[in-house]
């Protein structure tokens, strides 16, 4: 039988990552030591939440620690939600554990804001946790993020082509807002042990439905890519979680170099920025960069702007991201906001033919439809880039059979009597933008592809009954299963 000493041993107590990761560096409501006063629970009710409660209310008592705990319905799941939060109050009061409840409308907020229903659940949740910390003065938010969720993190961002501080997956600790930190102190355990322990203590949890739906990109790596993987290596959480500490290693050295480097009196001078080597430069870069703007730079802009010094050329400039743009001046590299004049408004209505090969329109998609073959099916690349330089990524696709397409092919934006047959019913399209939070500036220019009866598909959103090609493959009366592939310009 399992023992709570045996849960300890998997986790690292928030007072040694908290000693590791200050340093020498001061922290209200953290002692010299790493030991803080008071700690925030991320408890959702599942088992991951509900083992961490019980472990850290243990830790809490023996530590003389105070500890909260902190639950969001985001008003997507209904009465299921409804449900988890009651568990997590009646455990709560159960364990004397003080429990802070909010109750959020995550979907307008997403369709407020143009967010994505995920983006916007976690700035409720992290916004949330920070004004909790704040106003009752709790250093440490504590998550109990495990070996498998790191696992799925870095997986999926090795297929979006993460760079390599993306590929050290969840930090074990991070700063939070001005003065907190979050801590995962149960990133070495799996997701079986944590089952295990729930059983052998007896703690209760609850399960989220929406876990199973692989609609969702990670439930999808957990249902289809983890199995696979754990038949070559059944203890490969484990060990990618091994591989990510010793990459984030690399990275913090290489970082440090940056640093050292961006802090020079001559960081900006392109003579010495052409000296050093690409993996340096990049990170100097993105620190030059990040202390004039908070955009982000891809690594489709860090190639761009090396390529920019490279040249040289005095007076030159070159776009970036946060409306700013690099300047060769004096020998040195400058940035400056980018003044762009307001652009005319567009009329997107007008119907664009379509046909086999590449479609650019809008000046910012690529619709790529291809003839997919039955003996090899063809594959969506992740990015393309035109005659200009100009790169595209891939933003979704799909398979429909030619005879399902009746007089034509267009593409154009959504106009106010648009609706598509779908599930038997017909659907404003305007609603469906709503639903899935297209922002309001993109709602014209949204791609919608049509034949002559009217709307075929809108990527990523809907597409119209009968026409979606299950098999994939060449019908038998010799129509052929076309492949659209929709392309973004980064």
């Amino acid at each position: 039988m399992k023992t709570k000493a045996e849960a300890f041993a998997r986790i690292t107590p928030p007072d040694f990552l908290l000693r590791d990761f200050l340093g020498t560096e001061n922290a209200v409501g953290i002692s010299d030591n790493g030991m803080p006063d008071s700690v925030l629970v991320a408890y959702s009710g599942g088992a991951d939440s509900s083992l961490a409660l019980h472990l850290m209310n243990d830790w809490a008592k023996e530590c003389g620690a105070k500890i909260y705990a902190a639950h969001i319905n985001h008003g997507i799941r209904g009465d299921e939600a409804l449900r988890d939060r009651e568990h997590c109050r009646a455990e709560c009061e159960k364990l004397g554990v003080r429990l802070f409840i909010l109750d959020a409308d995550v979907p307008s907020i997403a369709a407020e804001t143009g967010k994505s229903i995920e983006e916007a659940a976690r700035d409720v949740r992290y916004g949330f946790f920070e004004k909790i910390m704040r106003e009752n003065n709790i250093p440490v938010l504590f998550t109990a993020h495990n070996a498998d969720d790191n696992l799925e993190t870095i997986i999926f961002r090795l297929a979006r082509g993460s760079a390599a501080r993306g590929l050290c997956g969840i930090p074990v600790v991070r700063r939070l807002g001005d003065s907190g930190f979050a801590v995962r102190p149960m990133l070495a355990m799996t997701k079986n042990e944590i089952l295990d322990f729930c059983d052998e203590y007896g703690i209760e949890y609850v399960y989220d439905s929406t876990n199973s739906d692989t609609v969702y990109v990670r439930n999808n790596i957990r249902a289809r890519v983890l199995p696979v993987m754990r038949e070559i290596n059944p203890d490969v959480a484990t060990s990618v979680l091994r591989l990510a500490s010793l990459l984030s290693e690399d990275c913090t050295y290489l970082d440090r170099i940056a640093q050292e480097f961006a802090g020079r009196e001559d960081a900006t001078a392109v003579s010495e920025l052409k000296k050093l080597e690409k993996p340096i430069l990049y990170r100097v870069l993105a620190i030059l960069f990040g202390q004039y703007s908070s955009a982000m730079l891809e690594y489709v802009h860090l190639e761009a702007l090396s390529d920019f010094l490279d040249k040289g050329k005095e007076h030159s400039s070159l776009s970036l991201p946060g409306r700013t743009k690099a300047i060769i001046e004096g020998g040195r590299l400058v940035f400056a906001k980018e003044v762009r004049k307001k652009p005319e408004k567009k009329d997107f209505s007008s119907p664009i033919n379509l046909s086999l090969g590449e479609n650019f329109f809008f000046d910012e998609y690529l619709l790529l439809i291809e003839e997919q073959s039955s003996t090899k099916p063809s594959q969506s690349t992740p990015q393309i880039q035109d005659s200009e330089g100009n790169v595209y990524k891939l933003f979704t696709h799909i398979t429909i059979s030619s005879d399902k397409i009746n007089e034509g092919l267009f593409a154009r934006g959504r106009i106010a009597s648009d609706k598509i047959r779908q599930g038997g019913m017909s659907k404003d399209v305007r609603k469906l933008f709503s639903e899935r939070a297209v922002p309001l500036d993109r709602r014209a220019s949204y791609p919608i592809v049509l034949d002559g009866e009217g709307i075929l598909w809108i990527p990523d959103i809907a597409v119209r009954d009968g026409v979606k090609d299950k098999k994939m493959t060449d019908n038998e009366n010799g129509s052929k299963a076309l492949r659209f592939s929709l392309y973004v310009r980064a």
